[in-house]
């Protein structure tokens, strides 16, 4: 209901990506163009781990973020991978893939 009133003009709207599966499913005829932002497992593992969290919950958010990956990455339209050191590269990604897609 957040997007209703938005749907029909330019929106760029950052999502948790199971939310992204059902906001294409809601909006079948309507453009939505679904990017998925992912950092290297490394990075993700170094930032869990600055927490200072059990290695337990380390591994299971691990195991946990890959497997929602996997469950719906067929409603992702891109996935752009955010290497530590490129944020520039993946900006410039990401916009040549709004700029250049077409519906």
């Amino acid at each position: 209901k957040d997007i209703e009133g938005y749907i029909n003009s330019d929106l760029l709207w950052k999502i948790d990506p199971s939310f992204a599966g059902k906001v294409k499913d809601l909006f079948k005829n309507k453009k939505i163009l679904v990017i998925y932002i992912n950092s290297p497992e490394d990075v993700i593992l170094q930032r869990l781990q600055k927490r200072n969290l059990p290695e337990e919950e380390i591994e299971s958010r691990m195991a946990d973020d890959e497997a929602f990956f996997q469950e719906f990455r067929e409603k992702y339209d891109y996935v752009i991978e955010n290497e530590p050191g490129n944020l520039r590269e993946a900006v410039d990604k990401i916009i040549n893939i709004i700029e250049n897609h077409s519906f």
